[in-house]
């Protein structure tokens, strides 16, 4: 199993603010993706057909460690936007857009997190699947009579 000590969301890592992912024993376990909900058209008199199936929201949460003091309202900033940002593990191959989905407790004193401090922040991904990272390719000086595949 493959543990990850930081994350990115939106432009800033959680190390930017000092803080670590806090892993212990079994709760570093990750869901892959949403539940599946399968919708079905029901038929009087001639039974259901199935009309296709979507995800349900993928929720998680990071239980993370401050090592050092920062501001209140800098993590708030960045975790309690009301926009979805993307979310990433560094180091990993995949990504999702989440947005915050609860409630941040620190311990605070005066306007400050305290150093040492231990919280969980509580994500939501309403598509309800990760995404893999793909690196875009740039060409430079085309060869000419070469094809190039593109993909979107």
């Amino acid at each position: 199993m493959k543990y990850y000590y930081d994350f990115k969301f939106g432009d800033k890592k959680l190390s930017d603010f000092g803080g670590t992912i806090y892993n212990s024993g079994d709760s570093f376990k990750r869901t892959i993706g949403g539940e599946p909900e399968h919708i079905t058209l029901s038929i009087p008199n001639k039974g259901e057909i199935y009309y296709g199936t979507k995800l349900t929201p993928l929720q998680f949460e990071e239980s993370v460690y401050f090592d050092r003091t920062i501001k209140g309202i800098e993590i708030a900033n960045w975790i309690c936007g009301d926009e979805e940002k993307r979310f990433e593990y560094i180091g990993d191959n995949k990504y999702c857009n989440a947005v915050y989905n609860g409630r941040l407790e620190f311990n605070i004193y005066g306007d400050e997190v305290e150093c040492k401090s231990l919280t969980t922040i509580p994500f939501i991904c309403y598509e309800g699947f990760w995404r893999a990272i793909e690196t875009p390719q740039t060409i430079d000086s085309p060869t000419i009579n070469q094809g190039y595949e593109i993909v979107g």
